[in-house]
C-alpha cells in the first residue's frame, strides 16, 4: 500500500513505524465526504482529538500517557514534512482536551473488553516454563488456577493492598487435597466470600480442579509443588504469597509478566510481533479463555455455577447435586483443548445468559458475542 497524500514521500505502508502506521489506519478508515481525513497532511487539530478517541477502540490502550505517545507521533511526523504542528493551531482547545481527556479515557480503560486466553497461549506459554525458577513456578501455578478454576482474579492477586481489595484472596485454609496431600487426585477451593456472595451466606463456594496430563500446567501438581515451596504453617497465609505476613504479588505486576509471556510466544503462534498488542490481555483473560474451553462440554446452567455468576440463582439446586469429582473432571475437558488445539488467533467473547438459562433449562450452550468486559 502507497502512503498518497503525502507530497514528496515515497513510503510504503510497511515501511512506516508502527505508531505511523496506525494514523494511516485511521484516515483510510476514518475519512468520508462530510469529514474528509484523506489526504492525511496537513493534519488538523480536529483530526489529532479524533484519532486519540480511536485509538482507544482500535488496539491501542494504556491511558493518557499512551494516547499522548501516539499522538505525538503524528505532530513529530508532520513537523518533518514542513507541516505545522496541530496542536499549536489552537492551543486552547488542546489543553482543554488534555484536561478532560484522561477521566474519560480511565473510564473506557477500565470497561474494556479483554481477549480470551487461547488453548494455544497456555500450550506455548507452559514450554517455556522452569518450575525450578520461583518466577515461573508461580506464574505456572497462578496461571492454571485461573484458567482451570476460572475464579476471578481476586482471588488470588490483589489490584491494591487496600481491604476491599484483599477480602476475597485466596488462603490456605480455602484448599484441600484429596484424598490426601501425599498422593492427590483433587484440589478443593471453599471460598467464604467472592464478589457474588459475602462471608453471611450459609454456604461458601466452591469449586474443584482435577489431575491433567500436561505437567507443566497441571493445577493439582502445581498447588502441591507452590504449598511445599511457601506454605508457613500458618492456614491464614495468603496461597499465592511467597512467606506469611505477606501479599501475592500485585495485578500490575502479575498483567506486565504475563503481556511479556504473550509477546515472547506470539511468533510461535502465527502472530507478527510487530502487530501484536499484549495489553489486549489481561487477568480476566484467563477467566474468559477457560469458560471458553469448557462451554462446548457442559450445560449452561453448569458453566454458570462453575463461574459463579450471582444472575443464575435458580441453579443452585444443580450446584448442590453436583459431586467434587464431577467438578473436577472438569479440568481434564479443558486439558484437551491445549493438548490437541492449534493456536488460533485470539476471539473476544462474552457469555450472554438469556431467561431460559437462568431457569436452567437451556440445552442449547452459551450464546457468545463481542464486546463488553465480565465478572
Amino acid at each position: 500500500m502507497q502512503v498518497f497524500g503525502v507530497s514528496g514521500l515515497n513510503l510504503s505502508y510497511g515501511d512506516l513505524p508502527y505508531n505511523r502506521r496506525k494514523f494511516v489506519q485511521f484516515c483510510v478508515a476514518e475519512t468520508t465526504d462530510e469529514i474528509p481525513i484523506w489526504p492525511m497532511f496537513p493534519v488538523r487539530l480536529a483530526t489529532l482529538v479524533r484519532y486519540a478517541w480511536w485509538l482507544q477502540y482500535h488496539g491501542i490502550h494504556g491511558g493518557m500517557s499512551t494516547i499522548k505517545n501516539y499522538v505525538s507521533a503524528v505532530t513529530e511526523w508532520c513537523q518533518s514534512l514542513g507541516h505545522p504542528d496541530p496542536r499549536q493551531s489552537e492551543p486552547w482547545v488542546y489543553q482543554r482536551f488534555r484536561k478532560e481527556a484522561p477521566k474519560y479515557l480511565e473510564v473506557c480503560e477500565g470497561s474494556r473488553a479483554k481477549f480470551a486466553i487461547q488453548p494455544g497461549h497456555m500450550r506455548e506459554m507452559a514450554r517455556d516454563f522452569d518450575l525450578s525458577n520461583m518466577d515461573d513456578l508461580e506464574d505456572a501455578v497462578m496461571y492454571s488456577v485461573l484458567y482451570y478454576s476460572t475464579i476471578r482474579a481476586g482471588h488470588v492477586t490483589p489490584a491494591s493492598a487496600s481491604k476491599k481489595d484483599v477480602q476475597h484472596l485466596l488462603k490456605f485454609s480455602n484448599i484441600a487435597f484429596e484424598p490426601s496431600f501425599e498422593n492427590p487426585e483433587t484440589v478443593v477451593l471453599v471460598l467464604d466470600s467472592t464478589k457474588t456472595r459475602d462471608q453471611n451466606k450459609k454456604d461458601p463456594w466452591w469449586t474443584a480442579m482435577g489431575r491433567c496430563e500436561i505437567e507443566a500446567l497441571c493445577p493439582v501438581r502445581l498447588l502441591k509443588l507452590w504449598y511445599m515451596r511457601v506454605y508457613s504453617g500458618d492456614p491464614e497465609q495468603y496461597v499465592f504469597a511467597r512467606s506469611a505476613g505477606e501479599l501475592p504479588r500485585r495485578r500490575s505486576s502479575f498483567v506486565r509478566r504475563l503481556r511479556l509471556r504473550l509477546t515472547v510466544v506470539a511468533p510461535r503462534l502465527g502472530l507478527h510481533s510487530s502487530e501484536f498488542d499484549a495489553t489486549n490481555w489481561s487477568s480476566i483473560s484467563f477467566r474468559k479463555g477457560g469458560l471458553s474451553a469448557l462451554a462446548p462440554h457442559v450445560q449452561p446452567h453448569e458453566l454458570a455455577q462453575h463461574a459463579d455468576h450471582a444472575s443464575v440463582e435458580t441453579t443452585r439446586k444443580y450446584y448442590l447435586s453436583q459431586t467434587v469429582e464431577h467438578r473436577a473432571a472438569h479440568t481434564a475437558l479443558m486439558a484437551r483443548a491445549i493438548i490437541g488445539g492449534d493456536g488460533l488467533p485470539p476471539v473476544q467473547v462474552e457469555a450472554v445468559w438469556s431467561s431460559d438459562v437462568v431457569d436452567g433449562t437451556h440445552s442449547a450452550g452459551p450464546v457468545w458475542q463481542s464486546g463488553h468486559g465480565g465478572n
